[in-house]
């Protein structure tokens, strides 16, 4: 189990240098938090990185993110990765626990229309195109997409639909869980007084 008296972290190296990620529990599950290089206090719990990496989803992952408006927190929204794309579901965790390098934490959202929520980019290497009849590009609210950047594939960048569809090509890779689009609209609607920021993410673990 991992319930504990005292906090636990998972460590390992990156880049020569030893991170920790926090796990905590939220609402009866246990999450990953995003690694970082930071001085733990005298008590916590270590455990290898590989004690906890087996308790990766396999198929369908469940992302989080914190998202604040300014200092103050929103909330937290939990993504569901889709099976049918493995190599994007891939990189997408690996960008929200920061196993490979800096995580998403602290990355501040673009907004280069209205009905985006724009973030860094990711590369990919399958893109499963949705269309309508007419051929248009489309997803529904709460999807999380990617799309073609200056039309290289090496690039992504994942954002999140406000509408209903799109007029680019773009692929869904995921969506946004029961309630994660009230703290998205609400990052919508103040973000021109405020900076929207992912304030924390990582990954929710399936139990041992």
């Amino acid at each position: 189990a991992l319930v504990e008296d005292r906090a636990v972290f998972a460590e390992m190296i990156i880049k020569n240098e030893k991170r920790h990620a926090k796990v905590s529990q939220h609402e009866g599950k246990s999450h990953l938090h995003a690694f970082l290089k930071q001085k733990l206090a005298d008590g916590c719990i270590c455990r290898p990185f590989d004690h906890f990496q087996k308790m990766f989803p396999a198929e369908a992952p469940l992302v989080f993110v914190e998202l604040s408006l300014g200092d103050t927190v929103q909330g937290r929204v939990y993504i569901r990765l889709h099976k049918e794309v493995p190599n994007i579901r891939e990189n997408v965790v690996q960008n929200f626990t920061g196993q490979r390098g800096p995580s998403l934490r602290g990355v501040k959202f673009d907004y280069r229309n209205s009905d985006w929520l724009e973030t860094a980019g990711l590369p990919f290497s399958e893109v499963p195109v949705i269309r309508d009849s007419n051929g248009r590009s489309k997803a529904k609210r709460g999807d999380v997409v990617g799309y073609f950047a200056r039309g290289y594939l090496e690039e992504i960048c994942f954002q999140v639909s406000a509408t209903c569809s799109y007029s680019s090509d773009c692929c869904v890779f995921g969506h946004v869980e029961a309630g994660g689009m009230d703290v998205i609209q609400t990052c919508c609607d103040n973000y021109r007084d405020n900076y929207v920021t992912i304030s924390d993410c990582g990954l929710v673990l399936e139990q041992e």
